[in-house]
């Protein structure tokens, strides 16, 4: 209901949520495999959803499932920016050269932006950086801002950024995706066009 108000159809389901802003889950309560989706109608702000697993674009309405395995529960992800990865089994991991997968859902346009710091420190005057992520649906381009924060220049490391824009088959599902762009992001702005118009790097 808080994500879409004016979808009065919404209003009275009660097996359905919202995981952040981009996932809609309807899990299974029953040992039953199947059972009706409901996904909500963007309006006027536009958009798409699309199944998590297979990357097909789900027009907004009902939806009968039938034969629903219990790994892959019904995840739909609407137009947006969705950090996949890297994985790591608990916040003060530290791994190695690790890359930041991007998935784009494409529909309209969205941002995302990521908050950095070293994960101990905790005092106000702590070091941090916020980058922040802008997709223009209309140019298909993604840019990356320059890093910001307070003492960002104490903490940033240059991070290989993997960006994907899914379609139906590619960039889908749990495991890591096959990158349709590689950027090796140093804190200052980068333009990436992706799609039909996928080109140069711009950096600025």
């Amino acid at each position: 209901v808080m994500d879409f108000p004016t979808d009065l159809n919404v209003h009275a389901i009660a097996d359905e949520f919202m995981f952040g802003p981009s996932f809609l889950v309807a899990p299974l309560y029953s040992p039953s495999n199947g059972r009706d989706v409901y996904l909500p109608d963007f309006g006027a702000n536009g958009g798409k959803w699309r199944n998590f697993y297979t990357g097909k674009e789900v027009p907004p309405g009902w939806h009968t499932m039938n034969g629903i395995a219990t790994t892959k529960l019904p995840l739909f992800v609407r137009s947006s920016i969705v950090v996949m990865g890297p994985i790591r089994q608990h916040a003060f991991e530290v791994v190695e050269n690790e890359a930041l997968e991007i998935r784009i859902y494409d529909g309209t346009n969205s941002t995302f932006v990521l908050y950095q710091d070293d994960g101990v420190d905790a005092s106000s005057d702590r070091p941090y950086c916020d980058i922040r992520f802008i997709w223009n649906d209309e140019a298909t381009s993604l840019s990356i801002e320059a890093a910001k924060g307070n003492k960002c220049n104490d903490i940033f490391m240059p991070t290989q950024i993997n960006i994907t824009l899914v379609t139906p088959g590619h960039g889908v599902g749990v495991n890591p995706s096959v990158p349709d762009v590689i950027v090796i992001y140093t804190g200052t702005k980068v333009v990436v066009p992706l799609g039909p118009a996928k080109g140069e790097i711009i950096i600025e």
